[in-house]
């Protein structure tokens, strides 16, 4: 008996933590490969995946663009006009609303070209930037995979690539593969002593259908608890002639037992 109930509290245990466990929501990569080749409309939304993206528009034709460049990295995104300084900005955002965060990144200079002292806010570089202040600038020479620290549970993301690409000027920066994953809400945490009333309660179930359960089984072979007790008593006086309760029944109860 104690052993069942030992295993039923861990039993009730181990559904009470599945329960408050919070789910984890799976990355959404994007590509840009199912994206029209070509300058995105100033101040659109194009959508991949479960996110949007919205393509501000710059002066000088500084408007997100999509480039094929073929190989593995198909499509990517580049500085509309990269003969000057100004950059091309859009936003990531969840369609539905809601938070997300960067998991990382795949960044390049096309032209093969040197790095670039570069810091936020300065000289030609892909800086990224979200609504809670996080910021992180580079300048690559070659393709490579960044996961810049911050930018966890943020509600828009913010990219900027300034490239450069005069004669003295070989910086044509350009972005692919954003890895993001929307942030699940999880529910509070609960106390211990809830858990183990829920514990507690379901163990409390259990014993009480074991105890019902003898119960019937009693009634079924006539054994004298409870409900069976009963029964063997109403069958017993009415096998005899005198009325249940006399003296004599009592007596004969007695002896019986």
């Amino acid at each position: 008996m104690r052993r069942n109930v030992t295993r039923q509290i861990s039993l009730a245990a181990a559904l009470a933590i599945a329960v408050w466990t919070p789910a984890q929501a799976n990355a959404d990569v994007l590509t840009f490969d199912s994206q029209t080749v070509g300058q995105v409309a100033p101040d659109t939304v194009i959508t991949e995946g479960l996110f949007g993206m919205f393509a501000f528009g710059g002066a000088s034709g500084n408007t997100m663009t999509i480039k094929n460049i073929g190989g593995t990295h198909q499509n990517v995104v580049v500085d509309g006009n990269p003969t000057d300084s100004d950059g091309t900005v859009f936003s990531i955002f969840l369609t539905d609303g809601g938070l997300f965060s960067l998991n990382s990144i795949d960044i390049a200079n096309l032209r093969g070209g040197h790095s670039n002292p570069i810091s936020c806010g300065f000289s030609f570089r892909i800086e990224l930037t979200d609504n809670l202040g996080d910021c992180s600038a580079f300048s690559p020479a070659t393709f490579v995979t960044v996961s810049p620290p911050g930018f966890q549970n943020i509600s828009d993301l913010f990219v900027n690539i300034v490239s450069h690409t005069t004669i003295n000027n070989n910086f044509d920066f350009a972005i692919d593969n954003i890895n993001l994953s929307p942030s699940v809400t999880a529910a509070p945490a609960p106390e211990p002593s809830t858990v183990l009333l829920v514990c507690a309660g379901l163990a409390y179930v259990s014993c009480g259908r074991r105890k019902l359960t003898a119960l019937r089984r009693g009634d079924r072979e006539g054994r004298w608890t409870g409900r069976g007790l009963v029964a063997w008593r109403k069958r017993k006086a009415s096998a005899r002639p005198y009325a249940f309760g006399t003296s004599g029944d009592r007596g004969n109860l007695s002896a019986d037992f």
